[in-house]
């Protein structure tokens, strides 16, 4: 099944022949699921916090300013979100292509609301540099030429470059890209008592200096402006977590050159980066979840929130743990330990019939 070279190929990418050998197993066979018992729903799985306990929660989390990090991921590229584009670009016949002829609704709306998107100056100061004013264009319905400028990197090169860089937002003052509102998001909720953010963004290693440049150029700014310290930091997703690319009789796919294809996996391989971390509280959000100032009243007040409802917990377990450990319990303090763990935790579990076994298996738990 695999030659000298594809061993090496795999060792390299910290794998084992064995492991592909089960990937590919799980192509032919099917992919292990969850067994879902219920849905989650208001009381059973999901919390509703009243307007009291909402404060209350708020003020647990800014009282203890416990260690947070903001964990980030970060590594998609931009090209899926402009898919219709490059749809339009390749099927569009020349450079003056009414945009009716695709009646596709994103790729009109898109050149409708151009002008009130972030990224339109750049765009219009690139076009311009190259001898061409993108008002013409686009009366001229010129739109396949406008989408070269704007998707390839003889332009602005969105179609390949990292969601995290683009510009998102528009200010009266100033443009934001995505990377730099979640510095802004840090700096309202995960500063900690030294006023340090602590922000991890995983990335693809090909993109690293497009951030680095970010780094460099907004950092400062925003320390200036929310008088915070930010403590960036970068990993990219592990080569262990990818995938092997079978065709459709599920056999192995390669390259022109012989080698291996492999595909980096999901969100779900990034917990391997996630448990390199240590911090008290993380906060997790994708790169491209975020919103403008205007908005961000609603997502502080419930990231606090969520913050101090885990803070009560954690303080609730810590205290049945040393409860439990000092073997001086009740069968009344029993029941309410199991009670927090199956309607608070959501962990659900048969109880066994003697006591101090079945103190020993909560504690486990």
């Amino acid at each position: 099944m695999f030659t000298e070279k594809d061993i090496l190929q795999v060792k390299n990418k910290g794998l084992k022949p064995v492991d592909v050998e089960r990937q590919v197993q799980s192509f032919i066979n099917g992919f292990p699921f969850m067994n879902i018992l219920k849905p989650a729903k208001l009381g059973d799985g999901i919390l509703e916090l009243a307007d009291e306990e909402l404060s209350g929660c708020i003020k647990l989390f800014e009282d203890n300013k416990p260690e947070t990090l903001k964990f980030v991921p970060a590594s998609g590229a931009a090209s899926r979100m402009f898919k219709f584009l490059f749809e339009f670009y390749e099927e569009a016949e020349g450079s003056n292509d009414n945009i009716n002829v695709l009646q596709d609704e994103q790729v009109k709306n898109f050149f409708k609301e151009i002008k009130n998107f972030a990224f339109y100056k750049e765009l219009k100061s690139i076009i311009n540099s190259n001898n061409l004013k993108i008002e013409e264009l686009l009366e001229q319905r010129r739109y396949k030429e406008i989408l070269k400028y704007f998707l390839f990197e003889e332009g602005l090169d969105y179609g390949q470059k990292p969601k995290g860089v683009l510009l998102f937002h528009n200010y009266e003052e100033s443009v934001r890209t995505a990377f730099e509102e979640h510095l802004v998001e840090g700096a309202l909720y995960a500063q900690n008592s030294k006023k340090d953010v602590n922000i991890h963004f995983t990335i693809s290693p090909e993109h690293k200096s497009l951030f680095d440049e970010l780094v460099s150029s907004k950092k400062e700014i925003y320390e200036r402006k929310y008088n915070v310290t930010f403590k960036i930091t970068f990993s990219v997703q592990k080569q262990s977590t990818d995938m092997v690319a079978v065709d459709l009789n599920n056999r192995l796919f390669r390259d022109d050159d012989g080698s291996l294809l492999f595909r980096p996996g999901g969100h779900g391989a990034l917990i391997e980066n996630l448990n390199d971390l240590d911090s008290g509280i993380i906060f997790i959000k994708n790169i491209d979840n975020i919103v403008p100032d205007s908005l961000k009243e609603e997502t502080i007040k419930y990231k606090k929130a969520l913050a101090g409802v885990l803070i009560s917990y954690q303080e609730k377990i810590f205290s049945f743990i040393n409860i439990l450990k000092s073997q001086e319990y009740s069968e009344r303090t029993l029941l309410e330990i199991e009670e927090f763990i199956k309607q608070k935790l959501c962990y659900d579990f048969v109880k066994t019939e003697e006591q101090g076994l079945y103190a020993n298996y909560l504690f486990e738990i």
